[in-house]
């Protein structure tokens, strides 16, 4: 173990900033700062000494991105370092718990969208489905018949200017994304435009400063102009498009998720806090 730790070590000294991203999803700056993060959190629990632990801090990091991005399976993992999988799993909980409290990687939250200090103008709203396993109870609610499986239905909702994420929400595969947006009690300032998606209809009773497509009236065409409008606003929605992509760069939310649905928001939350941090910089 000591050989595969002292290998880690020494392959990360040496690891290009491009590879970065390639292997962990995350660049070099989120790597050292999560790096430093972690170690401080260690050296306040491990100050009276004792034997050190099996996985170090590094190797617990490396396990974690690479667990988020590439999602293989805790057994393969547990071989790779010759630990138990439940060594792999307390190693993973325990970088996500230190993480998240350390608030570095936090989100705004949705009360930022009713300061009066504010400095959001536009919000951008959409909402996208995880697969998941299918349950064993209640299977009907986490059932999507738009994507014809059982899913976790995420809404994000990111600052139209900047691109920044600021607030997330979630609810099983059944539920409409309009019925998300009511549920996730979110509320603007008057003068802030939100911009939603055809799934979207109705929120100008929730919200007037909002705009969507036009929907195509059974047995009729749009009109020209509403072809153009609906061109013009995929135009600005398309960068929520792009945010979704970022995030789904980490295979746990591209493909089938295979976890507990109840850590699934903490994690989604947690990545979409990675992506805030690297946008700044």
């Amino acid at each position: 173990m000591e050989n595969i730790s002292l290998s880690n070590k020494l392959r990360i000294k040496k690891l290009k900033e491009k590879k970065y991203l390639e292997l962990f999803g995350v660049r070099k700056r989120t790597f050292d700062k999560m790096f430093s993060i972690l170690e401080a959190a260690f050296e306040g629990l491990h100050q009276r000494g004792g034997r050190p632990p099996r996985l170090s801090v590094l190797d617990k990091l490396i396990i974690t991105l690479g667990y988020y991005h590439d999602y293989r399976t805790m057994n393969n993992i547990a071989f790779d370092y010759n630990v138990s999988k439940s060594r792999i799993s307390d190693a993973v909980k325990w970088v996500e718990t230190t993480l998240i409290k350390d608030g570095t990687f936090s989100l705004p939250s949705k009360r930022e969208l009713l300061n009066d200090e504010t400095e959001i103008t536009v919000v951008i709203i959409d909402a996208t489905e995880c697969e998941t396993e299918r349950p064993k109870k209640n299977q009907k609610e986490s059932y999507s018949g738009k994507q014809k499986c059982h899913t976790i239905k995420d809404q994000i909702v990111i600052n139209g200017l900047s691109g920044e994420i600021i607030c997330i929400d979630e609810a099983k595969g059944s539920v409409h994304d309009f019925e998300l947006f009511k549920q996730s009690k979110i509320y603007l300032l008057d003068d802030i435009l939100m911009i939603g998606d055809k799934g979207y209809q109705g929120i100008h009773s929730f919200h007037a400063f909002s705009l969507i497509p036009f929907k195509k009236p059974r047995n009729g065409e749009l009109t020209e102009e509403q072809k153009e409008f609906n061109r013009v606003l995929s135009k600005f929605r398309i960068l929520i498009e792009h945010v979704n992509r970022r995030i789904k760069r980490f295979k746990m939310f591209q493909y089938r998720y295979r976890n507990k649905q109840r850590k699934h928001l903490l994690r989604l939350s947690l990545i979409c806090g990675i992506y805030n941090f690297e946008l700044r910089y």
